[in-house]
């Protein structure tokens, strides 16, 4: 019977088939797998199993739930990489308990956008000229038509989770207020998103930058 010496093994060649696989394509299958099995969640059958992070769903303040639209908000702050607010009021008392979340946030170095207005003149100067103490965060001013948006947008590494509907960056619209607001993730490709997306980029701009004069 044969041995095999040390020599021989380094010295056999060895054919190995490589195959390469594209991290970056392979997990954006993977998040494409799982937002369309948690859109039949939310969409189709509720029995679907499926992950609850990426399954769409109604946001409201319900206190008997513990339910805040706030906490939603910070929630998606803290995980993203980069977000887009567009709201027509902003107010003190709305972005106070944001406020802890943003320095984190600055810290990172996580960039954001937000897209305001002077409509009815119900921003408060206070508030804004607050959020420009923020170097990761740029704000302009929508003036041209009435603008009521409410829309938070953001960015994760693989896909998008969008919130829109009634809320504004007020208290009472994030911790009180009967609000209805709708939250779905999605690919960067999906026509949602897209729409989404351009739609404030076109408003962005349109707008005018924000700066301490206001």
């Amino acid at each position: 019977m044969s041995t095999i010496t040390k020599t021989d093994i380094v010295n056999t060649p060895v054919s190995i088939n490589f195959k390469t696989i594209d991290m970056d394509t392979n997990d954006k299958n993977i998040i494409k797998d799982e937002i369309i099995k948690a859109s039949e969640t939310g969409l189709v059958n509720s029995l679907i199993h499926s992950n609850l992070a990426l399954t769409p769903k109604l946001i409201v303040n319900d206190y008997s739930k513990g339910s805040k639209v706030l906490n939603e908000i910070t929630s998606e702050l803290t995980k993203c990489k980069e977000f887009f607010i567009s709201v027509a009021f902003i107010t003190s008392s709305g972005i106070t308990p944001l406020l802890e979340t943003l320095k984190y946030l600055n810290k990172k170095g996580v960039k954001g956008k937000i897209l305001t207005t002077d409509y009815l003149n119900f921003s408060e100067p206070k508030a804004l000229r607050k959020l420009l103490e923020f170097s990761n965060i740029e704000i302009k001013l929508y003036s041209k038509e009435n603008f009521h948006t409410k829309g938070y947008i953001f960015k994760y590494e693989d896909h998008y989770k969008l919130i829109v509907g009634s809320s504004n960056l007020t208290q009472s619209a994030l911790t009180k207020n009967k609000e209805w607001n709708l939250k779905i993730s999605s690919l960067e490709a999906g026509s949602l998103t897209e729409n989404v997306i351009d739609e404030f980029q076109e408003l962005w701009k349109d707008a005018d930058d924000l700066t301490l004069n206001w």
